[in-house]
Parts: structure tokens; sequence; C-alpha cells
């Protein structure tokens, strides 16, 4: 037991007993600096068999004394799966944060054909809540932060939970477990999962995760992605894309000198999962015609693929029967997606990797160089998955999976993973989806979770990924449009585009917002010349990964963003949340290292007019319509300092 104390906290560090009679599991304890400790672990077979590891917690901190009442505590949540929404909530306060949290925490798993589970009432919702791998508690409005993590998701999966009295009036404990998946351990053998971290070290939440990545990425390295601007033909066309909607979207990105690095095919190229070859009907020739017209364009060819998924009538199943990953009772995992219930790749099966490694080499040699890997979350997915190496457990099998994979593109390859592991990606993928399919609507409509405020809110609270890869937001929905695409009832929230004037350049600074990528959806022929005229002034801007203000950290999406780009201030003003038009201030003096009385020539990025000067300290305000953006570069002025009366 480890009792240790920073000033005004208290903490009791208690290491619990394995559950596993045979396991010994101890932890060392570190002082790394004054505000920043590590706990080591090592568990250890010490009987005469071998055992499976189950899930093990590894250290609870208990008898918490926080500098504050309970009722300012914020909980800011990493989260493992891509369709859950993280930041920041309060455990005591009933809202769409704290729904979100308890949605997140539930073994409900968004995007996997369960609907959005409607949590309204203050009886239903828990008192435990669940983060993979970190999460910092905060007090409102003020500079306490601490930071509990572990720092990676290469050697196992965790849960950070955060246990709170019935009521949720008072912090019980925050336990920190690994998920082995009943790995097996031979006698004498020992497991050492990833060291957790308690950090104390930064004024902020963003400073605590960009430390947590810097942390992930001294193990696994970083990549980042040589493409910028992103074409893609799913939020549009869905699995109705053919050849010659191919080309005449590209005979309008030249004609028109739109700058996109890449053209990427999402689905609907392929005769079947598991085959990947091209459907014959769609694209007749194949899709290396389709990579060769590409490439004299100038553009990378990009195609969609989900590697661990494969349809039952696949030749390769037949090939390989024995590929495929099993539960524990020997039955088949299945995964259940548009094509029914397919079975899973198992990464470490023999056969898997030529499977891998080949069908990318295959599609290099098509002249594809961009890939946009889907639905990597199959092998995840199954708590009680028993790979074809006992010793392993689902992190390793993902990151296996992602290592064989990356041989087959070779280094030049772009990957970008979509629906896996955030830190279980860094060092093999170029880009990292933020969140959930994007819907070409601002307000909720089937669900409180398809509101476009939810997608905002994951690309804002990721962007901090940026240390270790470029981050996709997801693709851009610009067009004027309320038909299905070839009046396919299964293509409407993708083909739609319902968005106002104001919510259309909301959506467009969401992109910039993020840090990474830009990605754009539409069907040319159909496009209106003034949102043409948007997206030129998107693709030729910068992205910046804007940052939460620390006084407003607790805010799920704060009215006011910033950024600092080449000597001047980036700022964003919203009203995402407004059903009314609102008067947002301008608090230049919150901005970190402002000093009140400095003055600032401001400048409107999206009008190209200059809003004249503002002090910091006197809080001019903007009138912003409902669901609109204000995006204003600020340049300090070379002159003394105004006095703030």
């Amino acid at each position: 037991m480890q009792i240790f104390q920073i000033p005004g906290v208290r903490w009791r560090a208690e290491v619990p007993e394995a559950p596993v009679r045979e396991l010994r599991l101890s932890g060392r304890f570190h002082r790394c600096s004054a505000r920043l400790f590590r706990f080591d672990f090592t568990i250890e077979n010490g009987g005469a068999l071998p055992v499976r590891v189950p899930r093990l917690p590894l250290l609870r901190l208990t008898e918490p004394f926080l500098p504050f009442p309970f009722e300012r505590c914020v909980v800011t949540r990493l989260a493992r799966q891509k369709n859950d929404v993280p930041g920041p909530f309060h455990p005591a306060r009933v809202d769409a944060a704290l729904r979100n949290a308890a949605f997140d925490s539930s073994e409900i798993i968004a995007g996997n054909g369960v609907a959005w589970c409607e949590m309204e009432e203050k009886e239903t919702l828990p008192h435990s809540f669940h983060c993979d791998p970190g999460l910092v508690l905060s007090e409102e409005g003020a500079k306490f932060h601490c930071f509990i993590g572990f720092d990676g998701q290469t050697r196992h999966l965790s849960d950070l939970v955060v246990e709170t009295d019935e009521a949720r009036h008072r912090l019980i404990a925050v336990t920190a477990a690994a998920e082995f998946d009943e790995v097996e351990l031979a006698s004498g053998e020992t497991i050492v999962p990833h060291s957790l971290y308690l950090d104390f070290g930064a004024d902020s939440v963003r400073g605590l995760m960009l430390r947590h990545a810097r942390r992930v990425a001294r193990s696994t390295g970083t990549l980042h992605s040589p493409c910028r601007n992103l074409y893609c033909t799913w939020y549009y066309y869905g699995a109705d894309i053919d050849r010659r909607e191919v080309l005449e979207n590209l005979r309008f990105i030249v004609r028109e000198h739109l700058p996109f690095d890449v053209f990427q095919i999402d689905m609907g190229w392929e005769n079947c999962f598991g085959d990947w070859e091209a459907e014959e009907e769609k694209f007749p020739g194949g899709m290396a015609r389709i990579a060769r017209a590409l490439r004299r364009r100038g553009i990378l060819p990009g195609l969609w693929c989900a590697p661990f998924v494969v349809e039952e009538q696949a030749a390769v199943v037949r090939q390989n029967p024995e590929m495929f990953l099993r539960n524990s009772t020997g039955e088949f995992c299945r995964f259940q997606c548009v094509k029914g219930a397919c079975r899973v790749v198992d990464p470490f099966h023999p056969a898997a990797e030529g499977y891998l490694v080949s069908l990318f080499r295959k599609f290099r040699q098509w002249g594809y160089g961009y890939f946009k890997l889907d639905f990597l979350r199959a092998v995840l997915l199954t708590a009680d998955a028993r790979f074809h190496d006992s010793r392993k457990n689902r992190a390793q099998a993902y990151r296996h999976g992602l290592e064989l994979i990356r041989a087959g593109a070779g280094e030049e390859g772009v990957i970008d993973a979509c629906g896996g592991l955030y830190e279980g990606s860094a060092g093999l993928v170029n880009l990292v989806r933020s969140g959930f399919d994007l819907r070409g609507h601002w307000r909720a409509e089937d669900s409180e979770i398809s509101a476009y405020v939810n997608r905002i809110a994951q690309n804002l609270h990721r962007n901090f990924y940026n240390e270790l890869w470029s981050t996709d937001p997801d693709a851009l929905q610009l067009r004027r449009n309320d038909r299905a695409w070839k009046d396919n009832p299964l293509n409407l929230h993708l083909s739609r585009g319902c968005f106002t004037d104001e919510e259309a350049f909301s959506i467009v600074v969401n992109q910039l917002l993020g840090g990474g990528a830009v990605c754009v959806s539409e069907r040319f022929r159909v496009f209106d010349r003034d949102r043409l005229t948007l997206l030129r002034w998107l693709l030729r801007r910068r992205t910046f990964p804007a940052a939460v203000l620390p006084v407003l950290e607790a805010k799920t999406l704060p009215e006011m963003l910033y950024c600092r780009s080449r000597g001047a201030l980036l700022i964003i003003l919203n009203n995402w949340q407004g059903e009314e038009t609102a008067s947002v201030r301008l608090p230049l003096e919150w901005i970190p290292g402002v000093t009140p009385g400095t003055c600032y020539e401001l400048y409107d990025c999206r009008e190209a007019r200059g809003l004249g000067t503002a002090v910091a300290g006197r809080e001019p305000r903007f009138e912003i319509p409902p669901h609109g953006t204000k995006l204003i570069r600020a340049v300090r002025r070379r002159e003394p300092v105004c006095p703030v009366s």
C-alpha cells in the first residue's frame, strides 16, 4: 500500500489481490518528479501449471481527498470506440455530457447495430464510468488537474473506472484495470503491463493530454500523413459508386483546379469482403485502370478495405477455413455489418500473415497508395476471443494485424485507420478517424447522438492526437440535396445535404479545428457554385488543432476556442448549440499568455475584412446566428499596452 501526497491532494494507492490464486501481482511506485508519479506492475504465474489471466485491477486509488467540493469535479474521458463521445462531464450534473459518458460506459457499442440509449431519468444513470486508457480529474474553472492513465494500448486494453456513491455526490475510488482476455500464462512466466501514470504537471486538461500522447510516442513512435486534402466517395454515393462517377468527379477536380491530394474510392468497388477484386459491372477493366487515370492527373489513388472482415462466400474461407477467430466455446466470432454476419481474421494464425500482406501488396501493384481501413473494431469486440496464439490478447492481435498490413502497404503507403484503437494504432498508421460517420444535417433526428455537435466534440477532444498521427475528421458534405442517390433509401443519410449557409461554414471550420487532414465527399456535377467557393476557401487554409480555454474546459463545446498560428491568434466564436441569435463575447484575456490591456487587430477570416481593434479585458461582443461560427484572426499591435478601465 502506498500513500502519496502533493499539495492539497492525498490518496491511498492499493495494489489489489489477484483473483487467481497462482498469480502474483506486484507494483512499484516511482516519483518521477514533484508532480508526476508512475506505477510499474509485474504479473507472475507462481503455480506449477499454466493459468489464464483475466481482467486484473492493478491499482485502486481510495480515500480520495480532493481540494474542492465534488460538485465542482469534472471528469474528462478518453474513450476506446471511435463512436464514443470523449470529453468532460460532471458526475453530479445530469445533462447530455453525462448521458454520453453513461452510454459509452455501458456495454452497448454505438455503430454496431444498437440504437442510441436515451438516458433521461436520474435514477437510470450509473454511478461508475469507464475510460480507456485514461482520464483527467479537474476542478471546474480552476487549475487543479490530474491525469490518470496507462501509457499505451499495445500490451492490453485498459479500463479506468471512476466510482461515486449512488447519488454521484462523492468520489469513492478510481480503479485502473488491465484486460488480458484470459490469455494463457505458463508456470514461472511473467506479464509486464503498461505503466500507469498520475500526472499533475500541467495547468490545463489539454496540456495533460499532450503529455500523455508524448509518453505513448516514446514506445510506438509517430507517423503523419503527407496528404492533406482527401476526396472520399462514400458520403454521397454509399456503395453505389462506379467508374463513370469516379471519372466525372476527377474531371471536375482537374477543371476547377481543386487541390486534392488523394481520391479515395470507398466501399462498393469490391465483389466480396475477402476476395477484394473489382466488381466488373461497376469497374470494367479493374481497379488498376482507375488508379492509372488518377495518377496521370497527379492525384494519389486511395482504396477502402475492411481487412479483418470476410464474407462467408469468399474464396479465402474455403482455402483457409481455420484462419478465423473463435471464441471460448470454439465457435467462430461474427462481425455484424452491411454484409451480414461475417467472419473475423485471426491476425495470429499463420495463414493471416500471407493473406493480409499479399492483399495490400496487390493493392499497391494496382497503383494505390492510400488505404482507408474500416471495421477494425471487428478484432476487438469479442471479449472472450481465443486467438491462435493463446498467449495473446485483443490489443496485441490488433497491433499485430496492423503490422502485417503495414508490411504489405510498404513504408510509403498512407494508412487511415477507421474504427480501431487510438493509442494502439500509433506509429503504424498515418491518419485515424476522430469520430463516427457524419450526416448531412445539423439537428438530431433519429437519436440525440446524431446531432452534428457531437461530431464536432469528437473532433475537438481528440485533436491532441496530432502528436501521434494526422487526425481524420471524416467527410464534409456541402451540397444542397434532399434526395437519395439513385433513389435508394439506404443512401439518403449519405447523399442528403440540408445545411444552412451558417451551418455550412461551421462544418467547414470543423474540418480545420481538427488540426489534421481535410476530407470532402461530393457529386460535383450537382454542386452549387457558392458552395464551391466555400470549398476552395477551405482547401487552401491551414488546419489548426483548436484548444479549449483552460477556464472553459468543463464544457463539452464552449463558445470560444483558440489556437496560435504564425504569430497570431486564431479564435473560433460559435453558437453551435443555440437556436436563436446569440451575443457571444470575446474575452481575449482568458487566452494563456495574453495580458489584460493588450491591443489586437481583428480580422474576419470568412468575410475577408477587418473588424477593428480589441483590447484584452474589454470583451467585445459579436452577434452569431443559430449554429453559426465566426473565425477571427487576432494580431497584436506593436504599441504600448492600453490601460483597461
